[in-house]
């Protein structure tokens, strides 16, 4: 009932280099761990949304079950473009909700995404957000209905604009799960990311 769409196409220019396939752990690479994280959670299908780098990202795509979703405006259109490239090529599928996950989060616990989709099938017309310390994270999950708003978003606005607008339909799931605000945008992140001691699956409030 829930597809996933992974963001996996910005420039990585905070890294310095291409970060989806930096090593992470269990032989897997940053990329490679979101996208076990999808499958971990029943999400299907799993799309990942390329732009820069995109024949790197794509290899390693090799042996999951995400397919490549190409983003032709990700240079001028930044991340609203390529949510919008998932959310079409997910029109295509019969899911009825979408759950949004940039490529650089793989802290987040199987467990916090599986709570999430739980959820929005208690409440399928809301929108859901974790929490964690007071703090709004990703993953999001959008039901069917919402992504033609989304769709029409156009240069100048962002996801963000999207949820101020909806305030009051957002249902907020607070975690123990610290994953969800920590995307590892620069070297430091990554190397203290690799340092931390990864959390167990579980702890969801």
């Amino acid at each position: 009932m829930v597809g996933a769409v992974i963001l996996a196409a910005g420039a990585s220019r905070r890294m310095g280099r291409p970060k989806m396939p930096l090593p992470w752990r269990e032989g897997r690479t940053i990329l490679q761990q979101v996208i076990h994280i999808a499958e971990s959670a029943g999400a299907d299908p799993i799309l990942v949304v390329t732009g820069s780098d995109r024949e790197v990202v794509e290899a390693l795509l090799h042996g999951t079950r995400a397919r490549p979703v190409f983003n032709p405006a990700h240079r001028q259109g930044g991340m609203l473009s390529s949510i919008q490239a998932g959310l079409r090529a997910l029109e295509r599928t019969p899911v009825q909700a979408a759950f949004l996950m940039p490529g650089d989060l793989p802290k987040v616990r199987p467990a916090t995404v599986r709570t999430l989709l739980d959820a929005w099938a208690e409440e399928p017309a809301r929108l859901v957000v974790p929490s964690f310390a007071h703090r709004a994270g990703h993953p999001v999950v959008i039901p069917r209905e919402r992504w033609p708003e989304i769709l029409a978003l156009g240069a100048g606005e962002t996801l963000r604009d999207f949820f101020r607008r909806h305030r009051g339909e957002i249902r907020y799931v607070v975690v123990e799960d610290e994953g969800v605000l920590q995307d590892l945008d620069t070297p430091e992140a990554y190397r203290r990311a690799l340092q931390e001691k990864p959390q167990a699956d579980g702890g969801i409030t």
